[in-house]
């Protein structure tokens, strides 16, 4: 028998497996965006704070206290820094309106400006930047002394007896008005016949501001300060005294002082101030006057 040949199976034919494709893991980035610059802030430029304009005028306004048509005598009475609207003055006014028979009050108020000592914007003839200081601001002062000389002069008083008095810068003012009323060019009709001072800003002035190369005319001069005053001593009360008696034909009375007595109008003062009135009034053109 023969035997068969052993079968042999034929193997598949081997494909080979074509080895796997080898892809680099390889993240793409994300598109670069380029960082900005950091952003300076460029500042604002700086602008320089405009210094407070000056008031077209010193005089704001005046007022007046008692018929001007009639008056037999003028009392001008120049307030302090930051009381314009003060209604003591009016008080004062009328209060001695029943000692003095005829006489007609003229009040005038400040315009407002910056005030350096205060830091603020008020009713002020000048300005002051620290305490017992001497005003730079003289041609200011002239200008407010000019402005009252020329609303009196507006009322054609003719010659009549006119006493100026003020407080604290007020009394600056007031001396400075009755100077230049020497001044021909600048008389007002008026005859002054006396300044009174209460707690008069005179600073630490060398010269007195106004005062006129030719003489002065005469009249009395009376200061009235508290002794216990800080913002003006009362040293410079009296230097400024030591200046007015240097004035040919000025009178100048004692400097009456008032123990503990700070930078204030006492109702003390105000009743010394009424008896200069009346002896500065009395000793010129005597006008119809009654006793306290």
């Amino acid at each position: 028998l023969l035997t068969p040949a052993p079968t042999v199976a034929t193997p598949a034919p081997t494909v080979a497996t074509p080895a796997p494709t080898f892809q680099p893991n390889i993240t793409t980035p994300a598109p670069t965006q380029a960082t900005p610059a950091p952003t300076l802030l460029t500042p604002a430029p700086t602008v320089a704070t405009p210094a407070p304009s000056a008031p077209a005028t010193s005089v704001e306004s005046f007022r007046t206290v008692g018929d001007l048509s009639s008056a037999s005598a003028l009392l001008v009475l120049v307030h302090g820094l930051g009381d314009r609207q003060d209604p003591h003055w009016v008080e004062l006014c009328e209060t001695y309106q029943a000692q003095i028979s005829g006489l007609v009050c003229i009040l005038p108020y400040a315009s407002s400006r910056y005030s350096t000592i205060l830091d603020d914007t008020l009713p002020s003839w000048f300005d002051i930047t620290a305490p017992n200081t001497e005003t730079t601001e003289t041609q200011v002062v002239l200008s407010a002394a000019n402005e009252i000389l020329d609303f009196i002069r507006q009322q054609n008083f003719a010659q009549l007896p006119a006493f100026f008095g003020g407080f604290s810068q007020g009394g600056l003012v007031a001396l400075t008005a009755a100077l230049q009323n020497s001044d021909p060019a600048r008389a007002s009709g008026v005859v002054v016949e006396g300044v009174g001072s209460l707690a008069g800003w005179m600073g630490a002035q060398t010269t007195l501001v106004g005062q006129p190369a030719s003489t002065v005319d005469a009249f009395r001069y009376c200061a009235f300060h508290g002794q216990a005053d800080t913002l003006l001593p009362v040293a410079t009360a009296q230097t400024a005294q030591s200046q007015v008696e240097t004035i040919p034909g000025v009178t100048a009375e004692q400097l009456v002082s008032y123990p503990a007595v700070g930078h204030t109008v006492t109702d003390e003062m105000e009743n010394d101030l009424l008896s200069c009135i009346q002896r500065a009034l009395d000793s010129g053109f005597r006008p119809n006057m009654t006793q306290p």
